[in-house]
């Protein structure tokens, strides 16, 4: 009787789940030019019932045999902010404003395990990338090309986000922790000061953080409590603007509406709980281990440091020149500063560059100038020297062009998939990989739904061909997407499965 009840308000819990989330436009909010935008508030996947069931299942069996790593009192979480903009460089958010959204991040932070250092910022003019809607592809090649270490560091994008979308995030259940796809992305015009008020105190990232920490909207389960936290009262319906008193469920107290997992306007929301504080712990814990451990990176103990970021474009008119903006990390996953980065170069020009990374961890290299260049630039480090080790081997990439990262070293083949085989197969095929360097490699499989199936192979390789054995005996007729991951390299196959 007891599992029934509790299979029923979970249930009942997530059909509130899929009716307050993202089904259609619920707020507005001022556009740039001051036109009245209708929109949504948040696009965070809503979690299935299998989703809510095995989370509690997991989180339940780590502390029955006490395998949850509670006993940090503080996390400091670098925090690498990327503004996206569009080709023409509209949409950017400025290091004044990017300093006040941090200040806001750690005013509402505060009283819980965490607090936000930002150890990086990034610009990138990309159209597709900056209007993308959630859940696409170009959502998903922004990610991979953009997202620093992402089991250490919270990847946080601004953009021009399509369907008038104020913000969305992902749960820590979602994906591995070491996924590029984990993040916050954020409404530019959302940050402090931005255009989209009355969200534009910068709330919109605490609200979203609050989903990267694990957080459910306040209201979801409705009257019967379904963001699993009991100190936040029971709500039948999103809450806007901010309408005090407001009473929508029977015996439960006043609605949380100065939460900041409800929907009201910026400058109603003013707290967390003690249970959502404890929940983030719990969810960061169990499936962000080593981010809720490292204390935020960087500081005692680093001895290395590796180049984990290049992104290079250009700029200019007639006389356009090649840049490359290079990021130094250590082995604690701290900004490394003061660090000399070389690089050669080649493309419309060729030669040579060095600089030195500032507090963040970031330089730009840059070219001379050439008069209607033709061809795109390329930059490969080839030296970084400073109080730190040194280790190229740790590299997420050492090489980068305007149109991304390039895998490959001399004498090797590209980095990726090589084949699979059979395809179609039953119940066996064979996945053939390159790694270009040593490194660590997974290797998953996901369903039609994009759900993980299995993962076949995650830990450390050296360089060479590799196959990896998938046998589908216990899994249904149908199509299977195979992914192959080292570093910021993500490749994905389809297979198909014959019974």
């Amino acid at each position: 009787m007891v599992k029934s009840t509790r299979i029923l308000a979970l249930l009942i819990m997530t059909i509130a789940f899929a009716t307050g989330a993202f089904a259609a436009q619920d707020v507005q909010f001022q556009g740039a030019d001051g036109q009245v935008i209708a929109g949504h508030r948040c696009g965070t996947r809503t979690p299935t019932l299998d989703d809510i069931e095995m989370n509690q299942q997991t989180i339940a069996e780590l502390l029955r045999t006490g395998g949850l790593a509670m006993e940090k009192a503080a996390v400091t979480i670098p925090v690498a902010v990327h503004v996206v903009m569009d080709n023409a460089g509209n949409y950017n958010v400025s290091d004044q404003t990017i300093n006040q959204q941090m200040q806001v991040l750690n005013q509402a932070y505060n009283g819980t395990s965490f607090s936000f250092n930002h150890v990086l910022t990034t610009r990138t003019f990309n159209t597709k990338w900056s209007n993308h809607r959630y859940g696409s592809r170009d959502e998903r090649q922004m990610k991979q090309n953009l997202a620093v270490d992402p089991a250490t560091t919270l990847n946080l994008y601004f953009c021009n986000i399509g369907q008038g979308l104020l913000g969305y995030a992902t749960f820590p259940d979602m994906y591995p922790e070491d996924s590029y796809m984990h993040g916050v992305v954020c409404l530019y015009a959302s940050a402090p000061g931005g255009a989209a008020a009355p969200y534009n105190e910068g709330d919109t990232a605490t609200h979203e953080v609050g989903h990267f920490l694990g957080l459910y909207h306040t209201f979801q389960g409705g009257c019967t409590g379904g963001d699993l936290v009991s100190d936040t009262a029971p709500e039948a319906s999103p809450a806007y603007g901010c309408p005090q008193g407001r009473d929508t469920c029977a015996g439960g107290g006043p609605d949380p509406i100065t939460n900041y997992m409800d929907y009201t306007d910026d400058d109603c929301m003013f707290e967390f709980t003690a249970g959502q504080s404890a929940r983030m712990d719990q969810q960061m814990a169990a499936y962000r281990p080593t981010m809720f451990s490292g204390g935020g990176g960087g500081g005692g103990g680093a001895t290395s440091m590796y180049v984990s970021a290049m992104t290079v474009d250009r700029s200019g008119n007639k006389r356009v020149k090649g840049n490359c903006t290079v990021v130094v990390m250590d082995d604690q996953g701290g900004a490394v500063s003061g660090a000399t980065v070389t690089a050669s170069y080649d493309g419309p020009s060729s030669g040579t560059a060095s600089g030195t990374t500032g507090s963040d961890g970031s330089v730009t290299l840059s070219t001379g100038n050439v008069r209607n260049p033709s061809g795109e630039w390329c930059f490969e480090v080839t030296n970084v020297s400073g109080s730190l080790t040194y280790d190229g081997a740790s590299n997420v990439t050492t090489r980068s062009c305007e149109s991304g990262d390039v895998f490959r070293s001399a004498g090797f083949a590209a980095a990726g998939i090589e084949g699979i085989n059979p395809n179609p197969f039953n119940p066996m095929t064979v996945i053939d990989f390159h790694m270009v360097r040593e490194g660590r490699a997974t290797v998953r499989i996901y369903d039609v739904r994009g759900q993980l199936v299995d993962t076949i192979f995650d830990g450390f390789l050296g360089a060479g061909s590799r196959s990896v054995t998938w046998n589908a005996d216990d899994q249904p007729s149908g199509i299977y997407f195979a992914q192959f991951q080292t570093g910021d390299l993500v490749e994905t196959r389809k297979m198909t499965l014959l019974k």
